[in-house]
């Protein structure tokens, strides 16, 4: 019932043996939904399809043994496709993208402290490998997303400013590079313990994923692992070619099968001792491999020579604990203090340990406990680890890890939190690589009660998520900063505030959103006139979104008055930008075109970056006092200014704005033009919001110009995108420019 096997190719990545001595298994109970696996993988490759194949149930019921079934069995396969793999941990929602990064590190054999340097070169050169010659941009734009910043880089230089360009030029690169992958063979993607992936991941996989793939595509297997706890995102529920697996404990004849074949090197065991291990594991195919290693740690079961032999009378002695639980414990508690001390210790860090973290821990000879375990079941050597030139270990089971760090004293569990933490560091640090680990260090530091220390990482990790466009996770960074920092620490909570503010505005939280402003407010009186000049700058943003332009206006001109005190000037453009617009709203004209006057004198008196966005508020100014011929010259100032910066976004939205410019004052064709060329851009970055907008203009362009027919056409088709998204202002103002052309071209 054993069975050894020949792989056609190796494998890319970390491997797991079996529990019990090392002996490995056929599939037992569990054919079924392994022939749903195989028919899965038909589909990919018959059809092209993209399949997700979500594997649910209870720790220890066989998610892992059947996803390594699985893939034994594809290896066998006579079809050619690659792997891509991913693991997610406890904590992993804090961390933003992290499940995507661990992916594309294992592809690309990148480990976590390599030298940045060496990091990013690798994975240029493999970036390359897959997706071909003079792609350094697009790598560059992907490698940014995952935690490489690529900072003496000509290519990416405004994009890492804008966490929307971010995010959406990464996507757009992933989808080509998945794009290429498919053109030459199929793909199989498998994903463990997604039920504690982050956000981001998640939104990133959707998008990735979850349409339909083109003719000339090969398909993608996902087979991903979750609890029964998980909420899947609603998008996959309604995918049409999502297939739910759900794990039921084994039968007893299964579970039957299944412990005989694991005491197959054991001479006699007594029928009674068969049943008893059916009846006690309730068909947990892990119960059932920790019982007989149970009875291996007791010398129930003599391994010391073959045939093995099993001691019915040694048996009667010992009472078998009840639940899986307290059999892990009791296995726990029976090793040497060497033994146990090693497995604690490294379950401090979590499923996976390194023998360099356990010397810093107190045990410098940790690697030959680690040998004697894993051949008990308890650990397993991975052939590759994570941190260059370390040797890493993994539990082998989540449930050992579990029970493990239960039983850390509470007192010790700080201290040694606290001192790998500071071994994370000085891996980091020597690697130049310390933001990739800040949300690791924030939570070890958290951990080890060390607030403030734990308060810097979690804002050092919440600026780095909201840089990615992570803005869930960004926000709870933020959030449990304020929690650790003290009331009396201004200025700490002055930056968390702000952050928070920053990612709940982007979430459209309105309630978090005012609570944050009205924090800053209180704080900013203080930390002094530059801080009060911020603070009721936001508030202003606030109150002008609600459309409260009187109480924007009284904020906007106490904030300038803080600002000309503190000699803010990025700031003070900023306030009277915005100042000029809500004069003109209220219907201050005169008021109005002084600000915006005002504006447009001191505008070179700031970097260009601050210049570009103080124009675009002079043009909605300009805009909506009819001066339509000055907010497009100041749209082409603003093209040059983020030319010489490189910003192919700002060059995106300020290209949008023109052509709309050019519309109203009747120039089509310099309208349709720039519009065209703005769209270009956009869809370099997918920003979906902006691209619908594009065509919508377009659309109205086609109307303008006579050219009914086409205008029809795309704004019909324009309407679905602007559903899509939920913007009921677009989607009106597409029905009206819809019934315009209609009305000439009647159907």
């Amino acid at each position: 019932q054993t069975y050894v096997v020949q792989r056609t190719r190796p494998r890319p990545f970390r491997t797991v043996t079996r529990g019990v001595a090392g002996i490995e298994i056929q599939t037992i109970g569990r054919e079924a939904e392994l022939g749903k696996l195989q028919a899965a993988f038909q589909l990919v490759c018959d059809d092209r399809k993209v399949v997700w194949a979500q594997i649910i149930g209870e720790p220890g019921i066989g998610k892992s043994r059947l996803l390594n079934d699985a893939r034994d069995a594809l290896d066998l396969r006579p079809e050619r496709f690659r792997w891509l793999r991913a693991r997610a941990f406890p904590g992993d929602e804090k961390h933003a993208f992290i499940l995507v990064r661990r992916m594309w590190f294992d592809r690309f054999q990148i480990a976590e402290d390599v030298p940045l340097a060496e990091a990013e070169a690798h994975w240029l050169e493999q970036f390359a490998a897959l997706r071909g010659p003079a792609q350094e941009e697009a790598a560059q734009a992907l490698g940014l997303l995952v935690g490489l910043p690529f900072n003496n880089s000509p290519h990416i230089g405004a994009l890492r400013h804008d966490p929307a360009q971010v995010k959406g030029r990464a996507y757009v690169v992933s989808r080509e590079l998945l794009t290429t992958m498919r053109r030459q063979r199929p793909i199989v993607m498998l994903l463990e313990d997604v039920h504690w992936a982050d956000p981001s991941s998640w939104d990133y996989l959707v998008h990735l994923l979850l349409e339909e793939p083109r003719a000339d595509q090969y398909g993608v297997l996902v087979i991903a692992t979750t609890r029964p706890e998980w909420n899947p995102p609603s998008t996959l529920l309604n995918y049409p070619d999502y297939l739910s697996i759900n794990l039921a404990p084994l039968s007893e004849p299964a579970c039957r099968t299944l412990a005989l074949a694991l005491l197959q090197r054991v001479e006699y065991v007594p029928d009674s001792i068969v049943e008893l291990i059916v009846q006690r594991s309730e068909g947990v195919p892990y119960f059932v491999e920790e019982i007989i290693n149970w009875f291996l740690d007791h010398g129930i079961i003599d391994s010391s020579s073959e045939p093995w032999k099993f001691d019915a009378q040694h048996f009667a002695e010992i009472p078998l604990p009840t639940t899986l639980q307290h059999l892990l414990l009791t296995r726990l508690s029976a090793l040497t203090e060497i033994e146990r001390v090693t497995l604690q210790h490294g379950s401090i860090f979590g499923r996976n340990l390194w023998e360099g973290g356990l010397a810093a821990l107190g045990l410098p000879d940790s690697a030959a406990a680690l040998k004697r375990l894993q051949p008990r079941g308890f650990v397993d050597a991975q052939p590759e680890s994570s941190l260059a030139g370390e040797k890493e270990w993994s539990f082998h089971h989540a449930l050992q890890q579990e029970v493990a760090y239960e039983s850390v004293l509470k007192r010790m569990r700080r201290e040694l939190h606290k001192t790998a933490a500071i071994w994370l560091e000085n891996q980091a640090r020597q690697a130049g690589r310390l933001d990739e680990f800040a949300g690791i260090l924030a939570d070890h530091f958290d951990r080890a009660g060390e607030k403030l220390a734990a308060a810097d990482w979690y804002l050092r990790t919440g600026v780095r998520s909201h840089a990615q466009g992570a803005f869930l996770e960004a926000r709870s960074s933020f959030e449990r900063a304020l929690e650790l920092v003290p009331p009396s620490d201004h200025p700490r909570r002055w930056q968390a505030w702000l952050g928070r503010n920053d990612a709940v505005g982007q979430l459209g939280d309105r309630t978090a959103h005012q609570q944050s402003v009205e924090a800053l407010l209180e704080l900013a009186q203080y930390l002094g006139p530059a801080y009060l000049a911020e603070a009721h700058y936001r508030k202003a943003l606030l109150l002008d979104r609600m459309g409260d332009y009187p109480a924007a206006l009284k904020e906007f001109q106490t904030g300038l008055l803080n600002a000309q005190t503190s000699q803010a000037a990025s700031l003070e453009i900023r306030l009277l930008g915005m100042m000029a617009i809500c004069q003109g709203r209220l219907g201050d004209a005169e008021s109005a075109a002084l600000t915006a006057q005002q504006t447009l004198s001191r505008i070179h008196t700031v970097p260009e970056i601050d210049a570009a966005r103080a124009l675009t508020n002079l043009a909605v100014y300009y805009v909506e006092a009819g001066d339509l011929a000055r907010a497009a010259q100041l749209h082409l100032d603003q093209i040059v200014i983020y030319q010489r910066l490189d910003d192919r976004g700002g060059r995106a939205n300020t290209l949008l704005n023109l052509g709309y410019d050019y519309l109203c004052l009747g120039l089509y064709e310099e309208a349709r033009l720039a519009v065209e060329q703005s769209l270009d851009l956009l869809e370099k970055f997918g920003a979906q919001h902006e691209m619908a907008y594009a065509r919508l203009n377009l659309g109205l362009i086609d109307w303008r110009s006579d050219q009914f027919e086409s205008a029809r056409q795309r704004l019909r088709a324009v309407q679905e995108d602007l559903t899509a998204l939920g913007d009921r202002f677009a989607q009106a103002a597409g029905r009206c420019y819809l019934a315009l052309a209609l009305e000439e071209v009647p159907e």
